[in-house]
């Protein structure tokens, strides 16, 4: 399992090796060979196929769930649901031998072995194409980390790629032999960049990509050109061809079981640990004991009577035919599909929505599986513009937002009030001592206190809102200037009831408090990839609500989202925000080693944000998530107690058996 950050419209060993790719085979095609589909509901088309797109500005959910589900190689990696930290295509039998690879010596280097025999699949034909070696390894880094081709480097490519290979820690990597790979990096260590950033790189295919990022880089844009590609025939390593996509209709896939990785075996013992073999290849034997907070499910577990001897075991397949995602306009329609059988399980960030939940719970055949998220749902506005780029402005919109009212009144709990960028759920970063603007205020106290902090920062209005705070009634006021200047009108993207009603409720409230105390503002609630391509690949926006998966728990969106050298067109900054205070911390924390020194300075980052409040904090979301029990093989999913849920973990794509 990798660990990328993903645009929320609304990852096991493999796992890591099962890859996704795709080839124009016919609808045809993929019935005549399957037996046994895995068909899985999604509610927004796919916007890219080409797989470094999708890691850079096209890192959608929707996506993800289709053109990466399983990820493709990596060194290392984590471990289905208790987030072992393993090798993926790293050859290591022992954890020992697994941190010597790791380490990076005085001399600024690192030298890592990879296993033997893992092949390159044509995704037409399903032939063998080669394999992989130290040359694929080598070509991934050197060309998307800058060292090779002009005018393309990880910043440039945005999205999740100046987190996994940064060009501030990473120098170049060499060929030593077939099957062994030198690193050599700017510094000695650093636990962001390395251990959950180059290690976690995935591996691309040298001889299909090398002619592309050459073509590309004598293009006028070379970006540009590079992610213009379709990549419909790109090679792939793992267990999925992608054959085919009717946009807003469906995508499909057929299975590879001739892959590496079929047939390997993981276990997590209750007494802590992991061992992962595919017999007589090779087998790794982990013994660090991993705390989690959902390590209480037994999923597949092998228990004994008495002596409960096995926490989770799992195969790797595919074990189905075909993997077919059904693109639905809204939640009845694919709720519907799935009482009536045509559809196996429901794929969204936000699970299924509260109306439905009493439906599918009195269902005949219909598992539930209820989890914590793993996201972040928030506001944001252009920072470059006026008057959003006053701090002052963005804490009084936080005031004015009743997170309290919305989450318990308005939606009935199915939210939790957010303050802070890090869900409190990740207990291990979370700080509990962020500022939580006009929390625990009445409506009239909340406008007291946001007018108070507009007057102070220069603004004034023509008729200045009135607040009673005994009677807890505000008085709408109108016509906002900053320093003497009227503030225009501004537009609020959201996404639109049908698809979202959450972050539609929160867009509606919004207007509705910002212009009692005269912030003129219009809600826009459109498609989520509208706002996606206004926000992300075009900057033209006022501000906007969306959200973001989150990928594994370490926090290093802390600095992707707020660095400022990620705000170019298709970086995770488009709100343009620039404290040169904040990356120097941010930078800081991306050399950092040791987890009390990076611990240290995801506090203080959580803290300024707090103030600066470049993202308003809105809420998350528990996962209610529904499935069709009585098809799958055992009648419960491989596992289903899991930091954001099944959808997290694409559905089990590569576990799932049918009967």
């Amino acid at each position: 399992m990798m660990k990328y950050i993903k645009l929320l419209a609304v990852v096991a060993l493999l796992t890591l090796f099962i890859g996704a790719v795709l080839s124009s085979q016919s609808n045809s095609v993929v019935q005549a060979q399957a037996q046994k589909i895995y068909k899985l509901a999604i509610f927004e088309d796919l916007s890219s196929l080409n797989t470094l797109a999708v890691l850079g500005p096209k890192a959608t959910v929707w996506n993800f769930y289709v053109r990466l589900n399983g990820w493709g190689p990596s060194l290392f990696g984590f471990s289905d649901k208790f987030y072992d930290y393993i090798p993926g295509i790293a050859d290591a039998s022992t954890e020992e031998e697994a941190n010597k690879m790791k380490t990076i010596g005085a001399d600024k280097t690192a030298t890592i072995k990879i296993k033997k025999g893992i092949k390159w699949f044509d995704p037409k034909t399903g032939k063998e194409v080669g394999e992989l070696t130290a040359e694929d390894v080598a070509f991934t880094f050197n060309a998307i980390g800058g060292k090779l081709y002009k005018g393309i480097d990880p910043i440039k490519m945005g999205g999740n790629w100046p987190g996994i290979i940064n060009p501030e820690f990473f120098e170049k990597a060499e060929v030593v032999d077939k099957y062994t790979v030198k690193f050599t990096l700017k510094a000695q260590c650093s636990y962001s960049d390395w251990d959950e950033g180059l290690l976690f790189a995935p591996i691309i295919n040298k001889a299909y990509w090398e002619p592309k990022f050459e073509a590309a880089s004598k293009a006028a844009d070379p970006i540009k050109a590079l992610y213009e590609h379709k990549g419909d025939d790109e090679p792939v390593v793992g267990g999925w061809f992608f054959q085919k996509w009717e946009p807003g209709a469906f995508a499909e896939s057929t299975a590879n079981k001739n892959h590496y990785g079929y047939g390997v075996k993981s276990i997590r013992p209750y007494a802590g640990g992991y061992t992962e073999e595919k017999p007589g290849v090779y087998k790794y034997v982990h013994t660090t004991k991993i705390a989690f907070p959902y390590d209480g499910d037994p999923g597949t577990a092998i228990l004994d009577k008495d002596k409960p001897t096995v926490r989770l075991e799992l195969t790797t397949g595919p074990f189905v035919d075909a993997a077919q995602w059904r693109i639905y306009g809204d939640q009845a329609t694919a709720v519907a599909a799935l009482i009536k059988g045509d559809v196996h399980i429901l794929l969204n960030p936000l699970g299924v929505a509260a109306g439905f939940r009493k439906q599918l719970r009195e269902t005949k055949g219909v598992g539930i599986a209820e989890n914590a998220g793993n996201g972040l749902f928030y506001m944001s506005f252009n920072l470059r513009r006026e008057p959003f780029n006053v701090k002052e402005f963005r804490q009084a919109v936080s005031i004015m937002i009743d997170r309290e009212f919305v989450t318990q009144q308005l939606l009935a709990g199915l939210a939790i009030p957010t303050y802070g960028i890090v869900p409190s759920v990740n207990t291990a970063w979370y700080n509990p001592n962020i500022k939580t603007l006009g929390k625990g205020l009445k409506e009239a106290e909340k406008a007291a206190q946001a007018i108070e902090l507009l007057k102070k920062a220069g603004f004034t209005w023509e008729v200045e809102p009135k607040v009673d705070i005994a009677g807890n009634r505000v008085t709408p006021g109108r016509g906002l200037k900053y320093k003497g200047k009227a503030v225009a009108p501004f537009e609020l993207l959201a996404p639109h009831q049908g698809y979202d009603p959450l972050r539609a409720t929160f867009a509606l409230h919004i207007e509705e408090r910002l212009n009692k105390i005269g912030i003129p503002v219009k809600v826009n609630l459109t498609g989520f990839n509208t706002i996606a391509n206004r926000v992300f690949d075009e900057q033209k926006f006022d501000a906007w609500i969306l959200g973001w998966g989150l990928g594994g728990t370490f926090p290093d969106y802390l600095v992707e989202f707020f660095h400022s050298r990620n705000s170019g067109l298709g970086g995770f900054n488009p709100q343009g925000y620039n404290n040169p205070e904040y990356d120097k911390i941010a930078e800081e924390f991306e050399k950092a080693c040791e987890l009390s020194k990076l611990k240290e300075l995801a506090f203080k980052m959580q803290e300024m944000l707090s103030d600066e409040l470049p993202y308003v904090p809105l809420f998350n979301a528990p996962l209610f998530e529904a499935y069709r029990a009585d098809v799958i093989v055992g009648e419960r999913m491989p596992y289903e107690k899991v930091l954001d849920g099944i959808q997290g973990v694409n559905g089990h794509l590569s576990y799932i058996q049918l009967k």
